[in-house]
């Protein structure tokens, strides 16, 4: 059994003791670090992301991105992806859809390109921080 040491008081258990509440916690920052960071590339605010009405081209794509990254990166089900970005499943269905279809266009591939690795490295990061292991 490895212990998990954080700062000065080491949380005492093997990983897998804690493995679930790992996986959770970055079920419910992930999402919301994908909202920012499609917030930030579209240069609209999370108010306007999270409106509950029809938004501007580029507060819904913007939306439509970062419930796509949600799904796709954080392994959220479209019912959670929903719930996290206050719509339907059936509205991120159709996100996905969407974003995926237009995936061949490389002002929208590009970016998300990005987006995607520095996601998949913070939930890499974050991964290890919890665990203990190094790089």
């Amino acid at each position: 059994m490895r212990p998990i040491e954080r700062g000065a008081s080491p949380i005492v258990g093997d990983y897998d003791d804690y493995r679930d509440a790992f996986v959770e916690l970055q079920a419910r920052l992930g999402p919301r670090l994908a909202e920012a960071v499609a917030a930030n590339w579209q240069g609209c605010s999370l108010r306007e992301l999270r409106a509950g009405t029809r938004s501007a081209a580029h507060v819904a794509e913007a939306r439509q991105v970062g419930m796509y990254l949600a799904h796709t990166l954080f392994h959220l089900s479209m019912t959670r992806t929903g719930a996290v970005f206050g719509r339907e499943r059936t509205t991120v269905r159709h996100a996905c859809q969407l974003i995926e279809d237009q995936r061949d266009r490389p002002l929208l591939d590009e970016p998300l390109l990005m987006l995607e690795a520095a996601l998949a490295r913070w939930a890499a990061d974050f991964a290890r921080m919890l665990t203990g292991d190094e790089p």
